[in-house]
């Protein structure tokens, strides 16, 4: 369980960096 538990945190954090991408890019677009 633990390689498991492993993957699932990285996948999360993986998540999190692409929409923090996605954000910033419409941010971007909203305000240029």
């Amino acid at each position: 369980m633990v390689p498991t538990f492993s993957t699932y945190i990285s996948h999360r954090y993986t998540i999190s960096i692409y929409m923090v991408g996605i954000i910033s890019n419409y941010r971007v677009f909203t305000q240029p």
